[in-house]
């Protein structure tokens, strides 16, 4: 309900993919941290959290890019991870 009164509210979308990882529905959570990152690209939190989903369902290089984009974001330089 609250996406249809909020179409546009990248938080919406991240409440959503928080509770479809909870329960097991992992595609579909990265999928509506995708649309929260559309809608807002400069949300590190959305971006993290994107990749430890992507990390937990076997995904390594997508979760290295979005852990690299959320970290360039709030300006932190962790050691870099080879993505092969």
């Amino acid at each position: 309900m609250a996406l249809k009164l909020e179409p546009n509210n990248p938080y919406r979308y991240s409440s959503l993919a928080f509770f479809k990882d909870r329960i097991g529905d992992h595609e579909e959570a990265v999928a509506a941290y995708e649309k929260a990152i559309e809608l807002d690209p400069e949300d590190a939190i959305a971006l993290n959290n994107k990749g430890l989903i992507e990390e937990k369902i076997g995904r390594k290089k997508q979760s290295i890019e979005s852990f690299n984009k959320s970290n360039k974001i709030v300006g932190y330089e962790p050691e870099k991870k080879d993505l092969s």
